[in-house]
């Protein structure tokens, strides 16, 4: 699964699968976590962001993108 395939059967966001996806590959987040860093309308990069890019995750909205 990836965090792009994580959505419920209404359509919505699958937070819990999103936590459980990070947890599998060595991240600790919240659903919180998941929400903020969705909604972060600012173009700083989050702590959790750079930890993505840092671990070679693409991160960000667009065709390539693994969110």
């Amino acid at each position: 699964m990836t965090v792009r395939g994580a959505v419920g059967p209404d359509g919505n966001p699958d937070l819990a699968g999103v936590v459980k996806l990070g947890a599998e590959h060595g991240f600790q987040f919240s659903e919180a976590d998941v929400i903020s860093v969705f909604s972060n309308d600012n173009e700083e990069l989050s702590d959790f962001e750079l930890e993505m890019v840092a671990a070679g995750n693409q991160i960000g909205p667009g065709t390539h993108s693994s969110l």
